[in-house]
């Protein structure tokens, strides 16, 4: 890294600058050309001006205005530079910040483009936020610097991403040049007003240039996203061994528990499309639970599930469910996929495509899934994924009945696979639709089910206990009572429920 002398800070405001020949240019010999065409000029206009000589109050404010706007460029040079791999000690590390943790990302080998560019974006979202804050309490003294710090970061951030090997698509190249163009209007308009001293300029036009600014720098930041995404998903695509493969999975799945924005991006670059290539492909079967995990985790949107409808998800999924030769935990996963796309708290819930010629198939391997698994985790998947598919279509109740589901809940319960309260919570509602259809509420009470839900009913929130598994708990008996309420419509049963005084013994 070039090394900068900053003679010239200490000597503003005395009455002589000294500035030598000798100096490396700004930005060094890997530095910008703009930045060795700034201090030839500087040197040149310092040198005609004989400050020695004339010393006045305007070459004074002249300089002290100058730094202003050259410190900025100073600064933006000397972060765009390789930082050495030095290891950081935790105590520096926490007096540095977040630029610490910048820097540390930027020099390790293994880092990549995308996680420095949420980085950087989060530093600058944050000096947005403050600087909004500033503005909205009249706080003038520290708006410029702001300002000319934002700028800084935005330059920064562009210097880091065109500093990779791939050039960038032509879109996002014209979208670097609009935010440049709103940087640079930003700068020149808080710059015409000179030292805030006391003095308020206009806050709207303010504020209007620094909404224009971020709103270009969120569509800069999406397409950059966009961009490393579609890397990911290339690499994906292109894997030449299964290091590279695995890799780029598991970096996918884990981009996918960043939020609901991050999916759809994911969504719209391929990444359903490319995990679910994966599903279909028998001799990538080594990565399949990875990327089942995934889907999992990206199918939370209507984008992704829709490009999971348009690949033909739900048959692949039916497909590794109904292989009885697939391991259970492979079968649970592609369960957890079911569950998630069919879950009735998202808003587009509707019947997938596929989804009714695959019913009766779905219904009875999530039974069958629910029967061999051997520990808790995996039947509350196949438990979670036939309730979610009961809110449907009232035939998913009838294959439930016919194949004996009911059967297979009660003795898990009594196994100790069902004993989660997020289990009890699913199996309570698949016999609360059950319920609601009158020809499967003998089946409920044959295979034992009348009994569990009076069990449900007892079941009380523990102490020390997660909010989630208090509102767990709360479901388990809001949907006993109403299995309850429904079974009590046939009068035998109601009367076998007053015999047990509506109660069970512990």
């Amino acid at each position: 890294m070039a090394q900068y002398s900053h003679g010239g800070r200490s000597a503003i405001g005395e009455t002589r600058v000294e500035v030598s020949k000798e100096e490396p240019s700004v930005g060094g010999s890997g530095g910008a050309k703009g930045g060795s065409r700034l201090y030839e000029w500087l040197m040149q206009s310092v040198e005609k001006m004989r400050i020695g000589e004339y010393e006045t109050q305007s070459v004074q404010q002249w300089l002290q205005d100058l730094r202003l706007k050259t410190d900025p460029e100073c600064m933006s040079m000397l972060q765009g530079k390789s930082i050495l791999k030095e290891k950081m000690s935790s105590s520096t590390t926490t007096k540095l910040g977040s630029n610490a943790k910048l820097d540390k990302l930027a020099a390790s080998p293994r880092s990549d483009m995308l996680t420095v560019m949420k980085v950087r974006a989060s530093i600058i979202s944050v000096e947005f936020t403050k600087l909004f804050k500033r503005l909205e309490k009249d706080r003038w003294n520290h708006v410029k610097s702001n300002i000319l710090k934002v700028a800084c970061h935005v330059r920064s951030l562009l210097h880091e991403f065109n500093s990779s090997p791939t050039s960038p698509p032509p879109a996002l190249y014209k979208q670097e040049e609009v935010v440049m163009q709103a940087c640079a209007k930003l700068v020149y308009f808080i710059e015409s007003f000179g030292p805030i001293n006391g003095k308020k300029p206009a806050k709207a036009p303010l504020v209007e240039h620094i909404s224009t600014l971020t709103g270009e720098f969120r569509k800069l930041i999406d397409l950059i996203l966009s961009h490393e995404i579609h890397k990911i998903i290339h690499n994906i695509d292109n894997a030449e061994n299964i290091a590279t493969l695995k890799h780029s999975v598991s970096h996918l799945a884990k981009l996918g528990l960043e939020g609901d924005n991050m999916c759809s991006v994911i969504a719209k670059e391929g990444g359903v499309r490319a995990l679910l290539g994966i599903c279909m492909s028998s001799e990538l079967d080594f990565a399949w639970h990875i990327a089942l995990r995934g889907l999992a985790t990206i199918c939370c949107v209507p984008d992704s599930i829709a490009e999971l409808e348009k690949a033909n998800g739900i048959y692949c999924l039916t497909e590794i469910l109904f292989d009885q030769s697939t391991p259970v935990s492979l079968r649970a996963e592609a369960a957890g996929v079911i569950a998630q796309v069919t879950s009735p708290l998202l808003d587009h819930c509707h019947k997938l495509h596929g989804f009714m010629e695959n019913l009766e198939e779905l219904i009875y391997s999530l039974t069958e899934l629910c029967r061999e698994a051997e520990n808790a985790e995996y039947f509350l998947l196949g438990a979670a994924a036939i309730a979610n598919i009961s809110f449907i279509d009232n035939l998913a109740c009838e294959f439930v009945k016919k194949y004996h589901t009911t059967e297979v809940f009660v003795e898990a319960c009594k196994k100790g696979k069902g004993s989660m309260i997020f289990a009890k919570d699913q199996i309570a509602t698949v016999f609360a639709n059950m319920a609601a259809v009158e020809r499967c509420r003998p089946e409920i009470v044959e295979k034992g089910g009348l009994e569990l839900l009076l069990k449900f009913l007892q079941v009380s929130p523990v102490t020390k206990q997660r909010a989630t598994q208090e509102v767990a708990c709360e479901r388990v008996l809001q949907k006993s009572a109403i299995a309850l309420t429904r079974l009590s419509c046939i009068e035998e049963i109601a009367n076998r429920i007053v015999a047990m005084k509506g109660r069970l013994s512990l």
